[in-house]
């Protein structure tokens, strides 16, 4: 089970739930506002339709649409009929480094069910300040073999880009499908919101860590 670094969902104003995918650590509580421009399908459009942000020199996106679909089109056609979007989304370098940024989300509303994935570093570093990387956080990362690092600005977990190409696709996109999927199954609940985080860390588990998906070399 991933370690618990942070609120696992916010609700949208404008755009309905948003479930958040593995966050950063030192993630603020100014998400509930976060909104999205998508516009819903139009009726008999092939879906997901992908929507590419131009990154910005600070940040890179470690996968691709291409390899996006390779996985999809490994999951079960009713677990993915209902995906209207998949959003390579730019941040700014301003709320990345205030700790507004996810790693990914969810987002569903107005005839939208969008998976927003957002681009890393181009150090490839995940950054924990001061405070020591508890092993729980360690364990978690550990399949992606990230290198542990310390200077004077803190505390860092140092990826290689295969590294976090695989974290992007074995773990953050089949997470937030789990999102899709669980939101298919009734009316929202609070026990259900509580829950919706683990359901959707189990569903990676079970499409992935269990060799149920593979990924192109």
């Amino acid at each position: 089970m991933p370690p618990r670094i942070s609120t696992p969902w916010r609700k949208s104003r404008r755009a309905g739930v948003v479930h958040g995918g593995r966050e950063w650590p030192k993630l603020t509580e100014g998400l509930h506002g976060r909104t999205h421009s998508l516009q819903a399908p139009a009726p008999g459009q092939a879906v997901p339709i992908f929507r590419c942000d131009n990154p910005s020199r600070a940040f890179f996106f470690p996968v691709t649409p291409d390899e996006v679909r390779a996985v999809l089109a490994q999951l079960p056609a009713s677990h993915v009929e209902r995906l209207t979007h998949v959003w390579f989304r730019r941040v700014s370098t301003r709320a990345y480094d205030e700790g507004q940024v996810p790693f990914a989300e969810f987002v569903r509303g107005s005839g939208v069910a969008a998976i927003i994935l957002y681009p890393w570093p181009v150090d490839r570093l995940l950054y924990f300040g001061r405070q020591s990387v508890p092993p729980a956080v360690l364990r978690f990362y550990r399949p992606w073999a990230p290198t542990l690092v310390s200077d004077e600005r803190g505390n860092f977990l140092c990826f290689t880009a295969e590294g976090l190409r695989r974290f992007y696709l074995e773990h953050l996109l089949i997470h937030e499908v789990g999102h899709l999927v669980d939101s298919g199954r009734g009316a929202r609940s609070r026990r259900r919101v509580r829950r919706a985080e683990g359901f959707a860390d189990d569903y990676a588990v079970q499409w992935f860590a269990r060799g149920r998906v593979e990924l192109a070399s």
